[in-house]
């Protein structure tokens, strides 16, 4: 089968599995439990050991590629590839959450936080912009 690192519902009430052996993201129905398809292909953008993964506040996917040292990005419908978010100077990321900030005491902002072998090891913010009418 296949080793399993991180699973979570995505905002479509789906439910999605990383798999570090085989470096993709399984999508199964939320509610029966039946496989609907690899929703991040083997090694897409250069995904290297899924292990943690989240749907950001833009509704794209997330997924940390631990041995690339990094986190990538993917459209949170079709699973394609979008890009590098977090660049290749991690130390061994493991887990990423997002929530709305705690951290930085900056109102309207949304905090990152980026956790590895040896615990914190990032985190950033970024405030939310207001779309103009």
């Amino acid at each position: 089968m296949f080793s399993q690192s991180h699973i979570i519902f995505g905002p479509d009430n789906n439910l999605y599995i990383s798999s570090a052996s085989k470096d993709n993201v399984l999508r199964f129905n939320g509610t029966s439990g039946a496989f609907i398809n690899e929703f991040v292909t083997a090694g897409s953008g250069g995904l290297d050991s899924a292990r943690g993964l989240a749907f950001g506040p833009d509704g794209n996917l997330y997924v940390v590629s631990t041995f690339g040292n990094e986190i990538l990005r993917y459209n949170g419908t079709t699973g394609a590839f979008i890009d590098m978010f977090v660049g290749s100077d991690l130390n061994f990321p493991v887990d990423l959450l997002f929530s709305p900030s705690s951290i930085i005491p900056e109102p309207s902002s949304i905090t990152l936080l980026i956790t590895g072998a040896s615990g914190l090891i990032g985190y950033g913010w970024r405030r939310k912009r207001k779309m103009a009418a």
